[in-house]
């Protein structure tokens, strides 16, 4: 049998640390999501490391502490990987902070394989030729096209929950008819939702990376009743990787049936045309990651 990959991810759940950090920072965001038995302190993007890891690795993985991972994938996560003492190869991370630069990952600069998009890549002065692309992206290939769709989804940011405010828009957009997935949504149970939505909304960047990479129509959304002017780092860099233009709708446009009408049709020219360019990012990722296959 094949041995599993160490691969670090952020979890609240494994990690002390990191638990301890949002319970201290965060807990009215996790006190508030509604968590299903035994999935408190999960979020749907990080884990989604488990069932994609493996598809670009061709080997199992197994959550490991940084200081002693083989790999890191989804997340934005450069920060901790590089303050904390990783030593893994990192295969389509991204940073959230937009702060790091050429002299932060010189230290590492040979463990990259690919990072998530070409503002980070520049950012980090690595190789132009670099692949792209978050590993989300891979469930492309995990045979969920040509489902009959129906309904609406509403994805948010776990820090949605921390705000009455927030919290009320999530109600009147299920009030709307929208089905509003928490972040504790186990991955799977995500991903088919995704492929069979005719439409997804929402704040979450790894609900807009897999409704791209699953052909799914999607509308990036903010939940501040003024919409910021330009979506933040995070979503760029991957807008930039998959080719779609950055833009952000303040969440009450979509309580508005002929408004949403000109939304629709943006994320549906979009659904159609990062199809190939996604192709393109996925076999980049599968090149990238030779190094961690094994036939052992």
């Amino acid at each position: 049998m094949r041995a599993p990959v160490p691969a670090y991810w952020w979890s609240p759940r494994r990690s002390v640390r990191t638990l301890a950090v949002e319970l201290r920072q965060r807990s009215g965001s996790w006190l508030r999501t509604a968590s299903p038995i035994g999935r408190a302190f999960t979020n749907h993007g990080d884990e989604l490391n488990a069932v994609v890891l493996p598809e670009l690795v061709g080997r199992p993985v197994r959550w490991a502490p940084l200081g002693r991972e083989e790999l890191v994938g989804i997340g934005s996560v450069l920060v901790p990987y590089l303050a904390h003492g990783g030593r893994g190869m990192v295969l389509g991370s991204g940073d959230g902070s937009n702060t790091l630069g050429p002299d932060d990952i010189a230290p590492a600069r040979d463990q990259v394989l690919a990072v998530r998009g070409p503002i980070v890549r520049a950012a980090l002065g690595l190789h132009p030729d670099l692949p792209l692309g978050d590993p989300g992206l891979a469930v492309r290939g995990m045979g969920l096209g040509g489902r009959r769709r129906s309904g609406r989804l509403v994805i948010p940011h776990f820090q949605v929950y921390a705000r009455p405010d927030h919290r009320a828009a999530l109600r009147a957009l299920a009030s709307a008819g929208y089905r509003v997935m928490g972040p504790t949504t186990h991955p799977l149970a995500m991903i088919d939702a995704i492929s069979r939505a005719e439409f997804v909304v929402g704040s979450s960047l790894h609900g807009v990376i897999l409704s791209h990479a699953l052909g799914t129509p999607t509308a990036h959304i903010a939940f501040d009743d003024s919409a910021p002017a330009m979506p933040g780092h995070k979503f760029r860099d991957h807008n930039a990787a998959v080719g779609v233009r950055d833009r952000i709708q303040p969440w009450r446009l979509l309580l508005d049936e002929a408004r949403v009408g000109a939304v629709r049709a943006e994320s549906d020219d979009d659904a159609r045309r990062v199809l190939p360019r996604i192709d393109e990012l996925v076999a980049g990722l599968h090149r990238a990651a030779a190094p961690l296959r094994s036939t052992h």
